[in-house]
């Protein structure tokens, strides 16, 4: 592997566990306001969705190195 391959690897997976742990405060979050009786966090859906996309991106993040066969040198 090369080292770009492995730094996107950190990268991603890195992101990827910033973006669960949104998610899960978010959940925990929505269970705690629900239970006081408050209602339903407003922007909850917005989150979750947001939560999901970023995902996505990251784990395409973490693809893209490995599907490039020749990258080209920049900046020598």
């Amino acid at each position: 592997m090369r080292s770009y391959q492995i730094l996107s690897v950190i990268a991603g997976v890195l992101g990827l566990l910033i973006v669960f742990t949104v998610y899960a405060i978010m959940g925990t979050l929505a269970i705690f306001v629900e239970s006081l009786g408050g209602g339903e966090l407003a922007a909850k859906e917005q989150v979750f969705f947001q939560v999901g996309i970023s995902a996505f991106l990251y784990i395409i993040a973490i693809i893209i190195p490995f599907v490039i066969k020749q990258p080209k040198i920049v900046g020598y």
